[in-house]
């Protein structure tokens, strides 16, 4: 009985799979952000810096380099768009989200508070990395894009978006002031519209 079950399962799910793999993802999202809650509070000393991927599935790994090359995590995201909400397959989207979020530590947007002292480095890229920072090995552990990096000054009191986004074959990294209902381009290059 229990090799039927598993074989049905397994069934169910390679047929999902296979929906999942076979819908298109929706383009780009050539937008500048408008109009973007947080849930953190910037400060007299801090700026918050909200991480955002665009235009594929794969994890993006965000990292923020010190002056002396110090590297820290700031965290994880993948592409969760209106389209893929509004997708007929609602189960496959939960199950995307919660691999992501399990093995890799990801959500679809996250919020960090950084420093405004001096001068900041990001870097994003999409290697499937494991979550203590390793390479995934395996068929998919060399695809991926980055990293690229942004250097800005972030200033108290302000709201920020590094936005990693796929575009054709590669990717561009950007960096907003999200701060007022219109956003501002402050590193990284426009998309092509």
């Amino acid at each position: 009985m229990l090799v039927s079950g598993s074989r049905n399962f397994l069934s169910v799910m390679g047929l999902v799979v296979l929906s999942g793999c076979a819908t298109s993802m929706p383009p780009v999202d050539m937008s500048f952000p408008s109009g973007v809650k947080t849930e953190l509070a910037p400060d007299d000393e801090h700026a918050v810096l909200v991480l955002k991927s665009n235009g594929s599935l794969p994890v993006v790994r965000f990292h923020q380099i010190d002056s002396e090359g110090k590297i820290s995590s700031l965290g994880n995201v993948f592409e969760v768009s209106e389209a893929m909400v509004a997708s007929p397959l609602p189960a496959m989207l939960s199950i995307m989200k919660a691999t992501n979020k399990s093995l890799f530590d990801a959500l679809p947007v996250r919020e960090v508070l950084i420093g405004t002292s001096k001068p900041i480095r990001i870097s994003g890229g999409s290697n499937l990395m494991n979550k203590d920072g390793s390479k995934m090995t395996g068929r998919n552990g060399g695809d991926g894009c980055g990293p690229l990096y942004s250097t800005f000054r972030p200033e108290p009191m302000k709201r920020y978006m590094v936005r990693f986004s796929f575009v054709g074959n590669g990717c561009i990294q950007q960096v907003f002031d999200i701060t007022a209902s219109e956003a501002v381009l402050i590193s990284g290059r426009s998309l092509p519209r």
